[in-house]
């Protein structure tokens, strides 16, 4: 009897530790996010990395985020659902992009807003509150090109030619009309960008738009003299109280750079203009003070500053008159497929 009663001991002893393992092992899957009913992962996990993504659409419900998602992903971009558990309304949330720093995902959110025809799309930045409900990858489609007024969104209009009699090179036609909307498509986005970086106010990341060879020119003054300063890193000039003039949200005419009149107090022309410069206008080392006496540019920065201006073609230009006085203007080159600066002017015009 004793003999039968050790055996039951034992096996019930048996039983109750197979069960602790096993409950043991189901609580390792739950913690590790795996169903261990499936072997699959939980469909909520964190995102891999910090970041900023854009904001199309938020609402309660997560079958109808789902849903646009898909909608999305179908027409070919790649998009999140989010859910932030911070948020009591609207906590689900359909985010495309994952960009390292706002500054790209405030670029993405342009090109959306224009291809998606949709006004209201924010930036949100990815916490330990956002977490990733479910991806769709964005299906391969054939999109139709955009049209040249599509992509340009303007006329473009030639310069005036300052010398009727002279042949321009730059007012040659191209050869190849594409290659034409593609420079200019590109520069209005690089345009874009700029104002993007202003707007937020983190001026250093318009090192990206800085050559590290070429770098920049610098006109300022502080009175009659106008002074040229050449550099390679926006920071040199962060503080300059004329950098906080932020450029204004504008769709730019394609016309000859406008001329402040002194004896009128006014431009000749108000607005937001892209204009060619002519290299051989010396645009920067006109300024060039000579040596008189013991003073003169140092000619070393001067050597600088017209390789800097040989390069340049395009200028950008904002102004506006009393009682809203505006002024904002930078050079640009193309080099190697991208634009940089190449000059920021911070003149006073008729300043004495």
């Amino acid at each position: 009897m004793r003999s039968e009663n050790g055996l039951i001991r034992r096996y019930l002893f048996t039983i109750a530790a197979i069960i602790f393992l096993m409950a043991g092992k189901v609580a390792a899957l739950h913690s590790s996010g795996l169903n261990p009913a499936t072997g699959s992962h939980n469909s909520i996990v964190m995102p891999l990395e910090k970041g900023f993504g854009v904001v199309l659409l938020s609402g309660p419900n997560l079958d109808d985020a789902k849903k646009q998602a898909k909608k999305f992903a179908d027409e070919g971009y790649t998009v999140r659902v989010v859910r932030d558990d911070k948020t009591k309304k609207n906590r689900f949330r359909v985010v495309a992009g994952l960009f390292k720093n706002r500054t790209d995902a405030e670029f993405h959110k342009k090109e959306l807003q224009k291809s998606l025809k949709i006004k209201k799309l924010w930036v949100m930045e990815f916490t330990s509150n956002s977490k990733v409900v479910a991806t769709y990858p964005g299906k391969k489609t054939d999109k139709p090109k955009p049209s040249k007024k599509d992509e340009e969104d303007i006329e473009v209009i030639p310069p005036a030619k300052e010398k009727p009699g002279k042949e321009d090179p730059k007012e040659k036609p191209k050869e190849n009309e594409e290659e034409v909307a593609s420079e200019v498509s590109s520069l209005l986005n690089t345009w874009n960008a700029i104002m993007i970086i202003y707007n937020i106010g983190d001026l250093r990341a318009l090192n990206e738009y800085i050559h590290p060879e070429t770098g920049f020119t610098v006109m300022q003054n502080s009175g009659a003299y106008i002074k040229l300063d050449w550099y390679t890193k926006i920071d040199s000039i962060l503080y300059h109280p004329l950098m906080k003039i932020v450029p204004r949200s504008c769709q730019p005419r394609f016309e000859e750079a406008p001329v402040y009149r002194c004896e009128l107090e006014s431009w000749s022309k108000t607005g937001c203009f892209i204009s060619a410069v002519d290299p051989s206008n010396n645009e920067f080392s006109k300024f060039e003070r000579k040596k008189d006496g013991d003073w003169g540019d140092n000619p070393l920065i001067i050597e600088k500053i017209k390789r800097c201006e040989k390069l340049t073609t395009r200028t950008i230009y904002q102004t506006e008159n009393a009682p809203y006085y505006h002024k904002y203007r930078i050079f640009l080159a193309q080099i190697d497929g991208k634009w940089y600066i190449t000059g920021i002017d911070l003149v006073i015009p008729c300043s004495a």
